[in-house]
């Protein structure tokens, strides 16, 4: 184990950080870790700047100041600078050809959030199809007579095209197989024994496109 103390030098722009990163982070002796304001480069932060060999930085570039983006104006107060990291998988707030010209590693989190998005995608897909937020607004508004205008249509045996980076058109086909499964269950009869759900077979195989249809047939044997 290192037993040096602070030995590598992290910064940051708060509040831009991922969740847990703090506790991650403190779990290590040899990492001192430093909090920056998203605001102009005081000469405190050029002190921090010129000893940093690490940077966790925002991926939003609408959120993140421009004086921390990370281009050749802010490369000039990081010499020692080895690494960048961005939160997310975007990578907009970092000129990732001024950093290699530099030696610089640039890294991103691509597929961090990848199940998120497609349980997002599942949702806004159900709320369409059972037109949810129409029903709530006329409700909200006094304007719902006929709950017969607002029937919906069934997702179930309707196939999914999803087009997205590889990592969330990979996830959202596993979530549309989840919910294929809950469903299933919620049909099956108790009487009946337990089914096996594959849900290996609803993967895609990591290409842009991939169509997986929602139905319990699919992935249950």
């Amino acid at each position: 184990m290192n037993n040096a103390v602070n030995n590598k030098r992290l910064f940051l722009v708060v509040p831009h950080m991922p969740t847990g990163y703090l506790e991650i982070v403190g779990k290590r002796d040899d990492v001192r870790l430093d909090k920056l304001e998203n605001d102009n480069i005081s000469a405190t932060a050029k002190s921090v700047l010129a000893a940093a060999h690490a940077y966790q930085t925002s991926s939003a570039r609408d959120e993140l100041v421009r004086n921390y983006h990370t281009g050749a104006e802010l490369l000039a107060h990081t010499p020692n600078l080895l690494i960048v990291s961005t939160n997310g998988a975007g990578y907009d707030t970092v000129d990732v050809k001024a950093c290699t010209e530099r030696g610089i590693l640039v890294v991103n989190q691509a597929g961090g959030n990848a199940e998120s998005v497609a349980e997002h995608v599942l949702g806004l897909l159900l709320s369409l199809v059972k037109r949810v937020v129409e029903c709530d607004r006329a409700l909200r508004a006094g304007t719902l007579t006929d709950r017969g205008d607002f029937i919906g249509r069934e997702a179930h045996g309707k196939t999914i095209g999803v087009m997205a980076s590889a990592m969330s058109a990979g996830a959202s086909p596993n979530s549309a197989a989840a919910y294929s499964a809950w469903r299933s269950s919620l049909t099956t009869p108790t009487s009946t024994p337990r089914r096996r759900v594959n849900v290996a077979r609803a993967r895609s195989n990591s290409t842009n496109f991939c169509a997986t249809p929602i139905s319990s047939r699919s992935i249950v044997r």
